[in-house]
Parts: structure tokens; sequence; C-alpha cells
């Protein structure tokens, strides 16, 4: 049944016009947040929509998921004491966004250029351990993610593209700046 409803659905939105696509993502920590964490992830991934008001022009959304982890052994200096141990730091983030997309002309080939821009709201946890200690901050934070890829279409409905976003999600109270780079490979 599930199955059934998946196929009808899909064919419902590209008879609209409606591209839908997912994508798996890594990012680099850039900013406070590689303080935190400051190695590599290839924990990602995003799934958008997009609809074509102009030739090239597009409106949708975009649902993404990006988690970081780090372990180290750390050691803190504190008056006249030392406290060393095994610190893991996670950081997981959960975003909405609205998106647009332009499509740059080319002449010669399918294969296009755009920029991109996305606004929304992320859900960012961040959880410190250290020995016996834990700190998890859970907050809601404004987004924005600017960006460029490249789209190269096989058919009208199928296609790869292949994205740079830089995330956002701004301080909200007491909690840091959180930005990234974002890299990855959309199938639609």
């Amino acid at each position: 049944i599930l199955f059934s409803l998946c196929l009808i659905f899909s064919g419902l939105l590209i008879a609209q016009d409606i591209r839908i696509a997912a994508s798996w993502s890594t990012a680099v920590p850039i900013g406070e947040i590689s303080k935190l964490v400051n190695t590599t992830s290839g924990r990602g991934m995003q799934f958008e929509f997009d609809k074509f008001k102009k030739d090239h022009w597009s409106l949708g959304g975009n649902f993404a998921w990006q988690s970081f982890f780090q372990k180290d052994f750390k050691m803190y200096f504190e008056d006249q004491s030392i406290t060393s141990g095994i610190q893991r730091n996670y950081i997981n983030s959960i975003s909405v966004f609205a998106t647009t997309k332009y499509f740059f002309t080319n002449t010669t080939n399918r294969i296009k250029a755009y920029i991109s821009f996305d606004i929304g709201t992320s859900v960012i946890e961040n959880y410190e351990i250290f020995g016996v200690y834990s700190y998890k901050e859970l907050l809601w934070h404004f987004a924005v993610a600017p960006g460029v890829g490249v789209d190269i279409p096989a058919t009208k409905n199928l296609g790869i593209q292949i994205y740079l976003k830089y995330p956002n999600s701004f301080r909200n109270n007491n909690s840091i700046h959180y930005s990234w780079l974002n890299t990855g490979i959309v199938l639609y």
C-alpha cells in the first residue's frame, strides 16, 4: 500500500512539474562550531522539492539533517587543579527551509550552473560529555543557507546536481553561531 501511494504521489508531482530530490551531504564546521567539533562529517542528508516558476527560476522547500561528532582526550587546568578525561561532542541539526534557485542560461548543452538561497529554521542539539559531566543544549535558530551548484539533467525529471552551501544558524539566547560548509550530490 505504501509503495502504491508513493508511486501515485510521485506521478502527481511530476504532472505538476514539481521536482523531488534527495541527497547525501558532507560538511566542514566553520567558526564557533569548529571549537566544539573540528572534523569533517559525512553524516548528512537532504530532501527537497522545487517547482519552476519561469525557465530559469524555481521555488521550493528543503528538509536537511546534518550530524557532527568528535571524541578527544582533554586536559583542563583551573586554579591549582588538573582535570583530564575523554570528551565527546555531538551536534545534530535539523533544518526546514523555503528555497529559491536561479539557473543560468547555457546555449552549448543542458548543463546549467545555479545560485540558491534558503531561509527557514533549524533545531540544533549540542551535547557535550566529559567523564561523568554532561551539557545539553536544544534550541531553535533562525537560519539561512546561500549556495551554488551545477544541474546536470539526463531527462526532464531525472538528473543530478552537485552543490556547495553555507548553512548559518544564527546565535539564539546564549548559544553559539552554528555554521558549516556543506557539499553534496543530489539525485532527482
